[in-house]
Parts: C-alpha cells; structure tokens; sequence
C-alpha cells in the first residue's frame, strides 16, 4: 500500500469500528468488557499520535466519561492521529524514529479492539 494510502486505510477502519458501536445502548456497553476495550484503544491511540504531534501536550488524557461518550471520543482521538499521520507522511519507508510503526500499529490496535467488542 502506498504511503498515501496507509493514514486513509486507518481512518477507514476507524470510521467502520466508529459506525459499529456509535448505536450501543448503555447495556451493550456493559456487556463483557467493552466500554474497558473501547476506553482502552482511546488511550493507546493517543499515545500513538503524541509520538508524531510534539504539540499535543502530555497531560492531555481524556477523562473516562460515560459510555455514551465513547464512540465520539474514539472519533475525536482517531481523527487527531490520521491528521497526524497524514501530516508526517508515516510510511513504512520514514526515517523518523518511531514513526514508521504507527500507521500499522493503530489499524492493529483498531482490529484488535472490534474482535474484543461485542
């Protein structure tokens, strides 16, 4: 897949996840673990966009609002790491340190959260 390609494709996976969950009843999310695994890739994919945005400040966490809140804040976190992404032109073939995992460890991580939610 090109580099182009690679921030568009994750926003893609992200949208599709986004869409799955955005309808949960606060019962679905009780269900199992899965406003633990939604809230959980919320922060790991905020760490991933700290590592290409020096401008987002450390301490910005997102509170750990009601379920109802978590498909939005998926949206928002996701949509900060694409344009992240697609800022620093992340590709397999960037020199950056760090950098060329991200694009391939979120949609890992996204893959991962939809086979965990249910």
């Amino acid at each position: 897949m090109s580099a182009a390609l690679e921030p568009r494709a994750l926003g893609d996976d992200l949208r599709a996840l986004i869409h799955r969950v955005r309808p949960w009843s606060t019962t679905r999310w009780a269900r199992g673990d899965n406003s633990a695994v939604a809230y959980q890739l919320v922060l790991e994919l905020l760490a991933l966009t700290r590592r290409l945005s020096a401008d987002l400040p450390a301490e910005a966490t997102p509170l750990r609002l009601g379920d109802h809140a978590l498909a939005d804040q998926l949206a928002v976190v996701g949509a900060m790491l694409v344009e992240a992404c697609q800022r620093g032109q992340v590709s397999p073939d960037t020199t950056a340190p760090g950098a060329p995992d991200v694009v391939g460890d979120a949609r890992r991580l996204v893959r991962e959260a939809g086979r965990q939610l249910s």
